[in-house]
């Protein structure tokens, strides 16, 4: 609906400039706007404002928003039925490119006499090409003072949205009613900007993966026969990012040397039983801090409890399994003596080519 111009005598001019809107603080992804009165488009018969000094967009500019109750100090009182009396608002900053708008609000702090309702509208436009209500609403008569408001979710293009205003129109013939506060509010969605798809990172070829962050620090262990857990000591370089995370396994190879100490219990046995499962001592998953070294216990199966019991020394791989960053898995293999808390000192192994080598991503 569109309202012809009223007549020039009925306004006033309007502000040179106008008043920054305020950013009412809001969840993420929505934000308000809060427009106060900067300029007075209409001012008809019988409206008055409180004190008589004041403008009646300096009388409805409280800076205050509701819930919140303004001061009752200056105000504007009804006029002659039929009659008008509106303020234009500050215009809302630009949005942003990922900005939408929601709704748009014109609140009032209002209270009306026994016979006096007032109506509540939201305007759009200029005294020289027109206005357009966006909204209206009937505050009834013999309310006590508080907030009243009307919304609309008309799409509103800048031009328009520069151009809001708040009205009011007299109802009834008698009774004191009156306008203490007035402002906009224009409420906006944003929406997370659509992230490009990302290439699935590439897998470096096996001749040029890093070497593992992690080391075996243990070459032997000393293995009691109550003993359920071996520690085995792991370091991580410092250059790493995060630190170091993965699993350590303790595994004998169905070849691997074992000194045995009765010819039922010998290699050749030890090899029939690790191909019926019993290849892993046991496992353990660590995490490590960078330029640390940490004590990891990996606790022993029963089989390998009894494996370990019946023979002088066993030569274990000591296996770390951890993922860098680009989600490359990365293994090491080093192997370390377990020997019977009762066959004497044990001597470590040698450095070989099955210390401390990075393979593939599979346990052979």
């Amino acid at each position: 609906m569109k309202l012809a111009a009223p007549a020039k005598a009925f306004f006033a001019a309007l502000a040179p400039a106008l008043v920054a809107a305020v950013l009412l603080p809001a969840t993420a992804g929505a934000t308000s706007y809060l427009l106060p009165p900067t300029g007075t488009q209409a001012l008809q018969s019988g409206w008055s404002v409180t004190p008589s000094s004041s403008s009646p967009d300096a009388a409805l500019a409280k800076g205050v928003s509701q819930p919140a109750a303004p001061d009752t100090s200056s105000y504007l009182s009804a006029g002659d039925s039929g009659s008008w009396v509106a303020v234009s608002l500050a215009a809302p900053p630009s949005f942003s490119s990922n900005e939408t708008l929601k709704q748009t609000t014109a609140w009032a702090y209002v209270s009306t006499g026994p016979s006096r309702p007032l109506t509540l509208s939201l305007w759009t436009g200029n005294p020289l090409m027109g206005f357009t209500i966006l909204g209206s609403t009937t505050i009834p008569a013999g309310q006590p003072a508080g907030w009243y408001s009307v919304t609309t979710r008309t799409p509103l293009d800048p031009i328009k949205l520069s151009q809001l205003a708040v009205a009011f129109q007299a109802v009834g013939s008698s009774g004191a009613s009156l306008v203490y506060a007035a402002y906009g509010e224009v409420d906006t969605l944003a929406q997370a900007p659509i992230q490009p798809p990302q290439p699935a990172p590439s897998t470096p070829a096996e001749s040029t993966r890093p070497l593992s962050d992690v080391s075996v620090r243990t070459a032997a262990v000393t293995v009691t026969s109550t003993q359920k857990d071996v520690p085995v000591d792991l370091s991580c370089a410092a250059a790493t990012t995060g630190g170091c995370h993965g699993v350590l396994v303790l595994r004998v190879l169905s070849g691997a040397a074992i000194a045995s100490v009765s010819a039922a219990g010998g290699p050749h046995a030890v090899a029939a039983r690790c191909a019926r499962g019993c290849r892993v001592l046991g496992k353990q998953s660590f995490n490590i801090a960078a330029g640390h070294t940490k004590r990891v216990k990996v606790h022993l199966a029963h089989s390998a409890r009894h494996l370990l019991q019946g023979h002088k020394r066993v030569t274990a791989q000591a296996v770390t399994i951890t993922t860098d960053s680009a989600g490359n898995s990365q293994i090491t293999k080093t192997d370390v003596t377990l020997s019977h808390a009762n066959s004497g000192p044990i001597a470590p192994p040698s450095p070989g080519p099955n210390v401390s080598q990075p393979t593939s991503n599979s346990l052979p």
